[in-house]
């Protein structure tokens, strides 16, 4: 089953987020926002869509020095990160069209980096 983790520190987003080894998407959310109880679910289903991607959720407001770092001005908002915490994009709104679309984009690129590596793996040649 596909979670949605909380993270509730710096240290905890540092290592579910900025080390991770796979892509993953950050849902900025706010307690008094309705939409973002409804982009958590649709982010439960991209995740059973995409399993090569992780999801977590900031506390907009509790994290606020995550929040600022990556200028988020409106929740739902949305991160997208590659592996090792490089951000590849942003999504402000409650727009799933646009979050899917974002989703699959973060998953192929996974995919193809993956393939890339698997190709040059096997083209190495050991010289005795």
């Amino acid at each position: 089953m596909t979670t949605l983790v909380n993270i509730t520190s710096q240290e905890e987003f540092d290592k579910q987020v900025l080390e991770s080894v796979e892509p993953v998407v950050v849902h900025f959310w706010a307690a008094w926002c309705d939409l973002c109880e409804d982009m958590d679910k649709f982010c439960l289903l991209l995740g059973q869509k995409f399993a090569n991607v992780k999801f977590v959720k900031v506390d907009a407001e509790a994290l606020s020095n995550i929040t600022e770092k990556y200028e988020i001005a409106a929740v739902p908002a949305f991160l997208f990160l590659n592996n090792r915490g490089t951000v590849s994009g942003k999504l402000e709104g409650a727009n799933p069209p646009q979050l899917a679309q974002n989703v699959e984009a973060l998953s192929k690129t996974q995919a193809l980096s993956e393939s890339k590596i698997a190709a040059t793996d096997s083209k190495v040649t050991t010289i005795a």
